[in-house]
């Protein structure tokens, strides 16, 4: 295969790789923010207070308020456990991704190793030439 083409498809496959990368980090700044969110919720919820002399509105206001948050909490922890989801499925592309180009890289290596030892041994044969040249010359010239 051409080295130029391997080394293209090594570096679409990093790419790949990368961008996996960067989908796992975002994905991650979504599940904290959501996390914080969810605290934040909580926090609220344990601030509410229930009003000690008061009728009864007020108290279906408070409880109404109170599962409202409960509702909120329970949505926003629906949602971390959906983006834990996607993290894990991110993941396994992002270890494919690696297997994909770690594979391509070490076969973009070899052939690399194979084309010195070819261009070593091109080396030789011309050496070899060379001197064989230079020894006929010499011979020639005693000869003469």
């Amino acid at each position: 295969m051409n080295l130029k083409i391997f080394k293209a498809l090594v570096q679409v496959k990093k790419q790949a790789m990368q961008r996996c990368e960067a989908d796992i980090a975002a994905n991650l700044a979504k599940i904290h923010a959501k996390q914080r969110e969810q605290e934040h919720l909580i926090a609220e919820l344990n601030t509410l207070s229930v009003p000690m002399q008061a009728n009864i509105a007020a108290f279906s206001q408070c409880n109404s308020l109170k599962k409202n948050y409960l509702y909120a909490i329970d949505q926003v922890g629906t949602d971390i456990s959906e983006l834990k989801q996607i993290d894990a499925h991110l993941k396994e592309l992002y270890k494919n991704a690696c297997i994909e180009y770690e594979k391509l890289h070490y076969l973009y290596t070899l052939e690399l190793r194979k084309m010195a030892q070819k261009l070593e041994k091109e080396e030789a044969k011309q050496m070899d030439a060379i001197g064989a040249e230079v020894f006929y010359q010499k011979h020639k010239a005693r000869r003469a």
